[in-house]
């Protein structure tokens, strides 16, 4: 396949380098928005883009505080401020109040962070939620997300996007609420890996279009870079042997620790404990589970204990989270 002009302006780095971005579909919904998610501030950890196929959407950025920053009342890189690297989220075009809007006919890639959403009664969208980050914390695109644009310009991004549509709709058919929750063979997952990589790659190059830049994943330590690796394929469910982990990577746990604290402003179990709460959040704003089934899954004992939890993470119970009205489905 040839390589696009605005593919080839972005930065060239070791295929070793960019084997270690994560990149994958989190769900895709192609149709009306329901009453109930119309309305409401929404808060993921995933990127976001829409196609407006009729009506119209309106954005505002509430603020930056969201998964990636706040822990127990506290942001990342605190502690002796934020190096290269830290886990930090997007840095976007719009500032906090600022308004976007997008018609039918336009594409909207949302700014990160705690958004309030407003979509017309007669609105129908084609969504693909997404996460495309690096170990490091920063995403794909770290700056300037926030921008609307003709989808007659850049007919491609739809093409790509139907097949992937077509196949998750298919295959998944509860898939719009939580894709990752699914289960799927070996072949399923390499075809939708396949045909998401196919759109990611459109999307780069016309958000490159738009004045992006790709980021690059942040300085990092190769042992500390193999440990993160190492928590990331672990179950959520598990916990943390840290001596174990240590020992993996060729380091002391004292060692260890001072790595994790330098990079990411925590320790290795609170990074666990950070992946577990998004987790949540993501799980609470868009899957079918139960609150219960989702506590037992990440290996609570109990729901008073999750409930407990969490409350201490975002201020508030999962029950109340869910009756806010914040979801992630569109």
């Amino acid at each position: 396949m040839p390589v696009s002009l605005h593919t080839t302006l972005v930065k060239r780095l070791p295929f070793i380098e960019w084997a270690n971005l994560h990149a994958h579909l989190a769900w895709i919904y192609d149709g009306e928005v329901e009453s109930r998610w119309r309305h409401g501030v929404v808060e993921s950890p995933h990127l976001t883009a829409w196609l407006v196929r009729r009506g119209h959407v309106k954005v505002s950025l509430k603020g930056k505080t969201c998964a990636h920053q706040v822990l127990s009342g506290r942001k990342f890189g605190d502690m002796g401020g934020t190096p290269v690297g830290s886990i930090s989220r997007s840095r976007s075009a719009a500032r906090p109040g600022k308004t976007i809007r997008a018609t039918a006919g336009q594409w909207m890639f949302p700014p990160s962070g705690d958004l309030e959403r407003e979509f017309s009664e007669d609105a129908k969208i084609l969504s693909v939620r997404f996460r495309a980050s690096w170990p490091t914390g920063e995403d794909l695109f770290d700056e300037g997300l926030g921008v609307v644009f003709s989808a007659a310009a850049h007919p491609e991004l739809e093409r790509a996007a139907r097949p992937l549509a077509r196949f998750a709709a298919n295959n998944f058919p509860q898939g719009f609420r939580f894709l990752m929750e699914e289960p799927a063979t070996l072949a399923q997952h390499l075809h939708l890996q396949t045909l998401f990589a196919h759109w990611l790659e459109v999307a780069v190059t016309v958000l490159t279009a738009q004045g992006l830049s790709p980021s690059r994943m942040g300085r990092i330590d190769t042992r500390l870079l193999k440990a993160v690796q190492l928590i990331d394929r672990r179950s959520l469910s598990s916990s943390l042997e840290e001596r174990k982990l240590a020992l993996e990577v060729g380091l002391s746990v004292s060692q260890l620790t001072r790595l994790f604290i330098r990079q990411f402003g925590v320790s290795p179990r609170v990074y666990c404990d950070q992946r577990r709460y998004e987790h949540v959040l993501a799980t609470l704003h868009s899957s079918p589970q139960t609150i219960k089934e989702v506590a037992f899954e990440l290996g609570f004992s109990s729901l008073p204990h999750f409930s407990a939890w969490f409350r201490r993470k975002h201020g508030m119970s999962p029950r109340a989270l869910r009756q806010q009205g914040a979801s992630g489905r569109n």
